[in-house]
């Protein structure tokens, strides 16, 4: 049996000893409050919730001080291979949920008419890639559930857990590029709002940003989506710190090495990681306790130096985000740094570590969020110049078509010799693209049509076709 896995002896009192899965342990199965025996023995992986076991340790406990409780013991993993099932299908369902809402979102920019064939053949690739961890990681989650293997339920379990490192990258991809489409609009619109909005030819140019939807990646919702990127570190460092013994840098998902890999844990992210914590793990379980929040878990779970070394890589990060900013934190920073010092006693006080990187966190985020409101003064004072500049090009719109209108009615005069002609002729239409501006005249005659840019134009059309305008435009 795998040592992965623990045997749960199922007794009605005491504390019940967790076994290893290939022990043997005899026991009486007294009654519960439903008069029924004790359950048979439940399996989970070491990294199994507390809860989780002492729901199986002491099940006529749980059962008499809430029989609801009960049901949910019968449904827990009854096998190795059930109880790897259980994990992989848990990391899956959350993988799969994060990766669908990136990839709605990228569906509904890719229906912007604002993007370049250029642009949208990059944010494809993105869903292409979305979409492509999407179909892995389903494949796994049906491998797993038909597999009655425990070495291969283990090897599928594991790498759907495993995989959390690449989805962050691929969902921080997705966050980046639509940042930079949205930089590369703003400013090709600028460029627009620049040039002469003035007609050449008979075409009506609209001034750039006029009747477009903006794209929807502004400051703060990118802010948003970075936010909901750093789920998936907040669940490695929660299964880091969790369970009885964290993993400190045992392997690559140790506390110590998320913090340090770039590819999941930046400058650019840091804010966004404690936010994020702030809104998911600090709200549940044992880390509702935790009043200062991320820090505060960390600094419970790290021992002596280590203590240290987590805060300086918090810290330093702050640091480089604040000088993006342009924000002079050294105060801030030089209080972290003194707190995180040892006495001679080699003691370090947690909560002087807490407030000073706190008052850190709270100042480099003050700076953001600041960026963000400009972001959205910026963003109100362009919808308001956009709805300005689409007023103004359709009063264009509607007078380039009145000129084109006066000027059939006067060609039409000079023809026919007829001064009393006010109006272009009956069932004679003014066609618009699909902006409003001014395309042709149209006329349909026994079920054919005939375009042209004027009176004249329109005649020539008719006569083509031998007919006679004169009797068809009257």
């Amino acid at each position: 049996m795998s040592s992965d896995y623990q045997y749960i002896r199922p007794i009605n009192s005491g504390a019940g000893y967790p076994l290893y899965a290939d022990s043997t342990y005899s026991c009486s199965l007294p009654l519960n409050c439903f008069g029924m025996y004790g359950i048979p023995p439940r399996y989970f992986p070491t990294d199994a919730s507390p809860f989780d076991m002492m729901l199986a340790n002491n099940t006529g406990y749980y059962a008499m001080t809430n029989p609801m409780l009960y049901g949910v013991v019968n449904q827990m993993p009854d096998s190795p291979v059930n109880g790897y099932q259980w994990r992989g299908n848990y990391d899956a369902d959350k993988f799969i949920k994060g990766l669908e809402g990136t990839a709605t979102q990228i569906s509904e920019i890719l229906k912007s008419d604002q993007l370049s064939e250029e642009q949208k053949a990059q944010l494809q690739e993105k869903y292409n890639q979305v979409e492509e961890a999407l179909e892995q990681l389903k494949e796994l989650q049906k491998q797993l559930k038909e597999t009655s293997d425990v070495c291969t339920a283990k090897s599928i379990a594991d790498a759907i857990t495993g995989s959390a490192q690449s989805i962050q990258e691929i969902q921080r991809g997705c966050s980046e590029l639509a940042g930079k489409l949205a930089q590369e609009i703003n400013a090709e619109n600028e460029d627009g709002d620049a040039e002469d909005d003035g007609d050449a030819g008979d075409s009506d140019g609209v001034p750039a940003g006029a009747n477009q939807t903006p794209v929807a990646a502004n400051l703060r919702e990118r802010h948003k989506q970075k936010v909901k990127d750093m789920d998936g570190v907040c669940r490695l460092i929660d299964k880091a710190v969790y369970y009885v013994g964290t993993n400190y840098d045992d392997n690559e998902l140790g506390l110590r090495n998320l913090l340090i890999n770039e590819s999941l844990v930046n400058s650019d992210n840091i804010l966004e990681l404690f936010e994020q914590w702030d809104n998911s793990y600090a709200k549940v379980g044992r880390y509702k306790a935790d009043k200062d929040g991320l820090i505060e878990t960390l600094m419970d779970e790290c021992e002596f130096g280590q203590k240290e070394e987590i805060a300086s890589i918090i810290v330093d990060l702050l640091q480089e985000r604040a000088e993006k900013y342009g924000i002079d934190v050294t105060e801030e920073v030089t209080k972290a740094r003194n707190a995180m010092k040892a006495n001679w006693m080699n003691y370090r006080d947690d909560d002087d570590i807490q407030d000073t990187v706190n008052a850190l966190v709270k100042k480099v985020k003050d700076a953001c969020y600041k960026e963000i409101e400009a972001g959205d003064k910026k963003t109100e004072e362009s919808k308001k110049a956009d709805e300005s500049k689409k007023a103004e090009a359709s009063k264009k719109q509607k007078e380039k078509i009145e000129q084109k209108k006066e000027q059939f009615i006067k060609d039409m005069k000079e023809c026919l010799e007829r001064d009393n002609i006010t109006a272009i002729p009956a069932g004679v239409e003014v066609v618009t693209d699909s902006k409003g501006n001014f395309k042709e005249f149209k006329i349909r005659y026994k079920g054919k049509d005939y375009t042209g840019k004027d009176y004249l134009s329109l005649c020539h059309a008719l006569e083509q076709a031998g007919l006679n305008p004169a009797e068809i435009l009257k």
